[in-house]
């Protein structure tokens, strides 16, 4: 019996153990199969929803008419536009599309465009800055939301706040406007776009003398910040300073319409204009900043698009600026072929040629200048110029006073003749009371503030004998050169130290 027992308890440890060991087994399977199923799952549906990203309908694509425009502007949009329909979930391909219908007058269009980029990439600090200033250049009371959207991503961004500052003005929001100004200008304290704008809350408030300090400022700033001198001109009258206004609103046709804000991140927008406007533009930007090399080649695309007499032109007087005489003449003279009653033209065209020597062809293109437009300004200006390097101080003298009867108030001209009368070597042509007037003038036009002029309202001084306000005013002049004009500053300095001793300046 106890024979059997043990057989049967051996058979049962036999049967039992292999039941065990199988369940062990199956489970250990099981939680292995969840362990690396379950995360690749994740893994599967995180890789989907990166690749796919969120779903965008293309039902709000816009579809802009496109003919009437330049035909590579039809291209880049049409292009644009189907690479958007390929990559429907690109931020980069709604926002290239955006930009290109913006700066294409397809402002409306643009907006729908840089919305989609923003919200497919809310980090970009660009799409929605550029869909802020789309929004008020149309008039959008929706521009604040999009500036605040903006602020958000890019606080430290002082243009920002300075069109943020403009478009809560424009709201008569005028506390929140200027804490905007105020900030773009503690971001940037040479920005005198927010000085214009802090100027105009003044004066709306009805403070004229604190709108004042804040023109000044800007015009410290920048001396030819044409927005500030219109401005100006209506404080000055409204203190009752008439004539200064009327010398503001003088000065004020002698510069540029508009004065554009510095902006690096807005520039990558005007970047993408493709058309002959913008190549004209850009072309004339680059002039402004002294950056003739890049100014040819936007002009060079435009005239490749629109060949027509400005073009050349202003081809012309870039090549010239950088020396290259004889491919300028070429463009001053075929813009003149294509109008001959240009006279701007002929005048750059006398220009160039006085440069490569052909002092005689030069001044008959003058004359033609001044027969198709005799008040014109820049042609008296640039024939009394050639007689001073020729030496011959009484001719320029008669050339610069029948420009200034033609054209009164004219800045340069009045700064030229005021110098020579002020300094020139010849006794006899020398009138220090003349050049203190002359000078005097221009200074109150460009209230005060321009280096240059200070320094001929310093040698007119000198010539007449008032050595010590020739000295303070050369030192109000160093005051506002900026370091990076040291060659001017020095200038000045030999000339104090004249002054300092009672002598006068001779050229």
């Amino acid at each position: 019996m106890a024979k059997k027992k043990r057989t049967k308890q051996r058979i049962h440890k036999v049967q039992k153990q292999p039941v065990v060991r199988g369940s062990k087994r199956v489970a250990k399977n099981l939680r292995s199969a969840v362990f690396i199923v379950f995360p690749l799952g994740i893994l599967l549906t995180l890789t989907w929803f990166f690749i796919s990203g969120p779903h965008v309908s293309l039902d709000i694509l816009p579809n802009p008419e496109l003919r009437g425009m330049e035909g590579q502007v039809a291209e880049k949009i049409r292009l644009l536009r189907l690479e958007v329909e390929k990559n429907p979930n690109s931020s980069i391909a709604w926002a290239k599309l955006a930009m290109n219908l913006d700066v294409h007058e397809l402002k409306s269009e643009s907006v729908i465009c840089y919305k989609q980029a923003a919200a497919l990439n809310p980090k970009e600090f660009r799409w929605p800055y550029y869909c802020a200033i789309a929004l008020h250049e149309m008039g959008s009371p929706e521009d604040l939301e999009w500036f605040e959207r903006s602020l958000l991503v890019m606080p430290n961004h002082a243009p920002l706040h300075n069109l943020y500052g403009r478009a809560l003005f424009n709201k008569e929001q005028l506390d929140e406007s200027s804490k905007a100004y105020r900030r773009a200008i503690a971001l940037d304290p040479k920005l005198p776009h927010s000085y214009h704008g802090l100027a105009q809350i003044e004066l709306s408030r009805g403070d004229v003398e604190a709108s004042r300090k804040y023109l000044l400022k800007a015009l410290e700033i920048a001396p030819r910040y044409s927005e500030a001198h219109g401005l100006l001109a209506v404080v000055y009258r409204r203190l009752g300073e008439t004539q200064k206004g009327e010398g503001e609103l003088r000065y004020l046709q002698q510069l540029p319409e508009l004065t554009r804000m510095p902006d690096p991140v807005y520039a990558g927008l005007a970047a993408e204009g493709v058309s002959s406007w913008w190549y004209r533009r850009r072309g004339l930007a680059y002039m402004a900043a002294g950056r003739y090399r890049s100014a040819v080649k936007e002009f060079r695309m435009r005239l490749f698009l629109k060949a027509d007499a400005q073009s050349h032109n202003n081809l012309g007087l870039a090549l010239q600026r950088l020396g290259n005489h004889d491919e300028a003449i070429e463009q001053l003279q075929a813009a003149i072929a294509l109008d001959k009653s240009y006279a701007e033209a002929f005048n750059n065209l006398a220009a160039a040629l006085y440069e490569k020597g052909q002092t005689e062809e030069a001044k008959s293109y003058i004359d033609k200048a001044l027969k198709l437009n005799p008040v014109f300004a820049a042609a008296y200006l640039n024939l009394g110029i050639f007689h001073l390097r020729a030496g011959e101080m009484a001719a320029a003298i008669r050339v610069f006073r029948h420009g200034l009867a033609e054209a009164p108030d004219h800045i340069e001209i009045s700064s030229r003749l005021a110098w020579v009368l002020a300094t020139t070597r010849q006794e006899k042509l020398r009138d220090g009371n003349e050049a203190i007037g002359l000078a005097e003038n221009i200074c109150k036009m460009t209230s005060y503030l321009i280096p240059r002029n200070l320094d001929v309202l310093a040698a007119a001084y000198a010539e007449e004998g008032e050595f010590e306000k020739a000295v303070k005013t050369v030192h109000q002049a160093l005051q506002l050169i900026r370091p990076s004009h040291r060659d001017l500053g020095e200038q000045f300095q030999k000339r104090l130290k004249l002054y300092q001793v009672r002598k006068p300046y001779r050229e």
